[in-house]
């Protein structure tokens, strides 16, 4: 990510050893995208984007994956291939977070996928 983005991310570490690094501002669509590893490999990618966008984004979505299901106030979709799964809900009033997770099609993934958003929910992006 660094290799291609460059520099002016910030980087932080949660309590649990994460790296996070986050740029902002990136583009008028995505507030910021981030990415964070656990023991130098990359557990997801994600991206913030305004709720003024909120028709453009989802269309998006719509076109390249189908609803999974819903747990705590979080959409799950999946890609054709069934190897990703995106968690969506809201960050706060302006931002939906979008997180891509790889997908192992167990239940105890949308647990794990419910578990991570709710981790960056808790970060402070902006």
């Amino acid at each position: 990510m660094i290799e291609i983005l460059g520099s002016g991310y910030t980087e932080s570490t949660s309590d649990k050893g994460e790296t996070l690094y986050a740029y902002k501002n990136y583009n008028t669509y995505a507030e910021v995208i981030f990415a964070i590893f656990s023991n130098d490999v990359c557990e997801s990618i994600g991206v913030l984007v305004s709720t003024s966008y909120l028709t453009k984004f989802t269309s998006y979505l719509k076109e390249r994956y189908a609803v999974a299901g819903m747990q705590n106030d979080y959409y799950f979709l999946l890609n054709h291939d069934k190897d990703i799964v995106i968690s969506l809900g809201l960050y706060n009033v302006n931002y939906l977070l979008a997180v891509y997770i790889p997908y192992t099609g167990t239940k105890s993934a949308e647990n794990d996928t419910a578990g991570i958003l709710e981790r960056y929910r808790n970060l402070k992006f902006l």
